[in-house]
């Protein structure tokens, strides 16, 4: 995998802490952008990535304040600077 998802939840002290989607479910959310051809000199854009579950709210609820944290390594394998969403919850569709 070239990027790496992690899901942080607040809890009521204030504090962050991950939720272990390994532990409790065997999967993850990290995954693959595709191979970008190099073109000689660094390369400037936007990547989306999308992540589509059923369960989020299931498992989380819709009032559940969370943070997303999301490392992307490129081909040598080195690693980006570690981002953080704003905090953010689910709602209901």
């Amino acid at each position: 995998y070239n990027v790496e998802v992690d899901f942080l939840v607040k809890y009521p002290s204030g504090e962050y802490v991950e939720f272990d989607w390994r532990e409790e479910y065997c999967m993850s959310f990290d995954g693959r952008f595709p191979v970008i051809p190099a073109k000689g000199s660094a390369l400037e854009g936007t990547l989306r990535y999308k992540m589509i579950s059923l369960g989020f709210i299931e498992i989380f609820g819709i009032n559940t304040p969370m943070k997303l944290r999301i490392q992307i390594k490129d081909r040598a394998l080195n690693l980006s600077n570690v981002i953080f969403t704003p905090e953010f919850t689910l709602d209901q569709i």
